[in-house]
């Protein structure tokens, strides 16, 4: 087994040197303590395993790149060559990911639990905000472009809390962080003079070049992830201190490749490795360039389940034996380089294919004649009869063959059509992907089962996107539960009014405490008043804030002050920070998911809303009579009604407010059983007021009703009116193209006559 390391010579520039490892070194899989240079020697071994495995694959992915910049060299400068891969890719990229995802963070078994629906909903707010501050489309967008266009993309998170006093425990490494920042523990600094302002969460892209990991088969195996930064000596002075004044400083690899002399000319930088050791769980801070000693050790800073703060990356082919993802790019890099070559003969012919010829030397006039640009022009010409005898003009000038030029180039020109459609049959990116409509006019039906079919190829790629931003976003909302404190949360967030609404809610559907009966009264454990005294004092019993223990007549205690609905709510906060805070809890009785990553469809989100509202009224309407019919059947009907709200979106934001009205109901049909028999003729007048209640509502519900079908019959006229104006859309591109080439074949045989030499007869009657 080969170990590197890394030595800097005279002119500045370090060499890698390879030795010969023990045995121990290369069945290790933890790093030995202390930070010097076994460390940096250990570390240096393990990121030289994962050059070598992904050495090829590093060359393919330059090479792409350069062909996607279509950056060329001074050989291949003047070749005309087809734009196939950023066509690709800029078609694939917004149907896969076109917007940030929204977190839903939701209870894991939607059942009734007001303390898990409170947690989540703060989770939910917390990391949408977070994700709005940390700019995840922006970095995720280049993740994205790195996987479709070199087959892996990476994101990386990073928790970055601000103090009021001066910059302190930063557990994360950042650009702009100091040595200072990180304690030696990997604790926050709780000292009383920095004080916690602000808490975000920053994800960060990672170049694709600039990710590593453990060489191995699947993630599950991989124990190591590390990304590499480029910092200037002042960010690292900065970040590290004095000891990275020692590091040496050279040009990124991406400069050095690079083909243009304004990239390589760039301000050289350090190159520094985070490498987060799950086995261990600490995280580590080399410069391969300063192999004496490393930069920083911290113990696992962040305390996630799975200790990286990064996902499995997005990978586009994978086999089950190493995780060397192979590009799509390579996968039809041949008929692309087809598609050029027949690209670069195309535009070869097509420069050749012009009017030149030959005329004989002795006749001058000849130039003269095809020169001249006059109309109605005679120019004589010396010794007609010899001129004659050569055949005239025909016989005095040769043209070059057009004709079989134009053959070759509609020849070339089916070539590539036929070359186009064995990449398309390959990648699946058809013309109902790219929007076209391409060939003769194909029906409905065959335009359907075609969009079918490529729609299963990228309902691929979008699920794949989608894990990989669960992921991110799972990450996110674990270091936002970890360490964010409840006071930053509930700021953030905006809960504490809705947890106040929601409890005075529960307060009016709660059993209401017995009212304290005026003296005299039965039940109140005290006789008939008696004889008022002399001097009109009242009775002990009477008396305010006096009370007799155990006699007849005792007065009351004060009833208890109601408790502040503020007072409730932060405590009902705290309990769903403790959950949020249990692992186990929060694994349990929190899911966090995503929705689309692609652009929503406006008519789907109104149907949504239209459909709940609907299915609640049916309900509702369906069920008051047989609750009324039969009241003990009113707790399975709540039961159900609450499951079926729990699957809609919407149902999540007025589930409380259900839940309240629910509380009151049946509050009010305990409170009715057991009483006595209602006198009939207040009974008759409820009935009445009832049914004209019912006659109301019944009369609202279909008005309800009706608004809603003649919102559904407008929106089925407008779908109807946009697939009209689309089929028009598409008849009129399919008339112009079927114009525009009838156009084009009609100015080619009129380029062609125009270029042929005249027929002899013609000539013969010109003479």
């Amino acid at each position: 087994m080969a170990k590197t390391t890394y030595k800097a010579g005279s002119d500045g520039e370090v060499e890698r040197i390879t030795k010969r490892a023990s045995l121990d070194d290369v069945d290790r899989q933890s790093a030995p303590d202390g930070d010097g240079p076994d460390v940096v020697n250990f570390w240096i071994t393990e990121l030289g395993r994962y050059e070598t495995e992904f050495k090829p694959w590093t060359a393919r992915c330059e090479n792409i790149v350069r062909r996607y910049r279509d950056e060329r060299d001074q050989v291949n400068r003047g070749q005309v060559k087809y734009a196939i891969l950023w066509s690709n890719i800029q078609t694939l990229k917004p149907a896969v990911f076109s917007r940030a995802p929204q977190p839903v963070v939701e209870r894991r078994y939607l059942d009734s639990d007001p303390l898990g629906r409170i947690a989540s909903q703060t989770l939910e707010r917390a990391t949408e905000t977070t994700i709005e501050l940390g700019r995840l489309y922006q970095q995720g967008d280049k993740a994205i472009l790195d996987y479709l266009l070199v087959g892996r993309g990476q994101l990386w998170d990073r928790y970055e809390p601000e103090y009021s006093v001066s910059t302190a425990a930063i557990t994360t490494p950042s650009d702009d962080a100091g040595p200072e920042d990180v304690e030696s523990d990997g604790e926050q600094d709780d000292q009383p003079d920095q004080e916690v302002t602000w808490e975000k969460v920053c994800t960060d892209y990672v170049y694709w070049a600039d990710f590593a990991h453990s060489a191995a088969r699947s993630w599950d195996e991989v124990w190591w992830v590390a990304r590499r930064a480029w910092l200037t000596r002042e960010e690292g002075t900065k970040r590290f201190g004095s000891v990275f004044r020692k590091v040496s400083l050279k040009r990124p690899d991406t400069d050095r490749n690079a083909l243009t002399s304004a990239q390589r000319d760039r301000a050289p930088k350090a190159e520094v490795w985070e490498i987060w050791d799950k086995n261990g769980r600490e995280v580590f801070f080399i410069a391969p360039d300063l192999p004496s000693q490393i930069l920083e050790r911290v113990p696992d800073p962040l305390g996630l389940h799975e200790f990286y703060p990064c996902p499995e990356p997005i990978y586009a082919t994978l086999t089950n034996g190493s995780l060397v993802p192979v590009p799509d790019y390579a996968e039809y890099q041949d008929q692309a380089d087809e598609i050029d070559n027949l690209t670069n003969r195309i535009s070869r012919i097509t420069g050749a294919l012009k009017v030149v010829g030959l005329y004989a030397g002795d006749t001058p006039q000849l130039a003269r004649l095809l020169l001249s640009t006059t109309d109605n022009t005679m120019i004589p010409v010396d010794n007609w009869a010899v001129f004659a005898e050569k055949g005239g003009v025909e016989g005095s000038v040769s043209w070059m063959p057009v004709k079989d030029l134009a053959g070759v180039l509609m020849t070339l020109y089916e070539a590539r059509e036929a070359a186009k459609r064995d990449l398309f049959e390959i990648t699946g990116m058809s013309d109902i992907v790219r929007g076209q409509a391409s060939g003769a006019a194909k029906t409905a039906t065959e335009q359907r089962i075609k969009g079918q079919f490529a729609s299963l190829r990228l309902d691929s790629r979008r699920k794949d996107v989608a894990r990989f931003m669960r992921d991110i976003i799972a990450i996110t909302g674990e270091i936002i539960a970890e360490h964010f404190s409840p006071e930053l949360l509930m700021e953030m967030t905006g809960m504490l009014p809705v947890i106040t609404e929601e409890l005075k809610d529960m307060e009016q559907s709660a059993p209401q405490p017995p009212q304290v009966a005026p003296q005299g009264m039965a039940g109140m454990g005290a006789g008939p008043a008696g004889p008022v005294p002399p001097g009109g004092a009242p009775p002990p019993a009477q008396m305010p804030g006096v009370g007799v223990s155990g006699g007849m007549g005792a007065p009351m205690p004060p009833p208890a002050p109601p408790p502040d609905p503020k007072v409730i709510a932060m405590q009902a906060m705290a309990k769903a920070m403790e959950l949020l805070r249990n692992d186990k809890m929060r694994t349990f009785r929190i899911d966090i998911e995503t929705d689309s990553t692609v652009e929503d469809d406006a008519i789907s989100g109104k149907e949504e809303v239209a459909e709940f509202m609907g299915a609640i009224a049916q309900f509702l309407n369906g069920v008051l009579p047989v609750v009324q019919a039969a009241p003990p059947l009113l707790p399975p009907m709540v039961a159900s009604l609450q499951y079926a709200m729990r699957r809609f979106k919407m149902g999540r934001s007025v589930e409380a407010a259900f839940d309240a009205a629910f509380e009151r109901l049946e509050k009010a049909a305990k409170d009715g059983a057991g009483q006595p028999p209602p006198d009939p003729a207040l009974e008759a007048a409820k009935a009445k007021a009832k049914a004209d209640i019912e006659s109301t509502m019944i009369k609202a519900a279909a008005e309800q009703r009706k608004a809603q079908m003649q919102e559904q019959i407008d929106v089925a006229e407008m779908a109807m009116k946009q697939r009209k104006m689309q089929l028009d859309a598409e008849k009129m591109e399919q008339e112009a193209e079927a114009a525009r080439q009838k156009h084009v074949g009609a100015m080619r045989k009129m380029a062609l006559e125009a270029m042929m030499p005249a027929p002899k007869a013609a000539n013969g009657a010109q003479a």
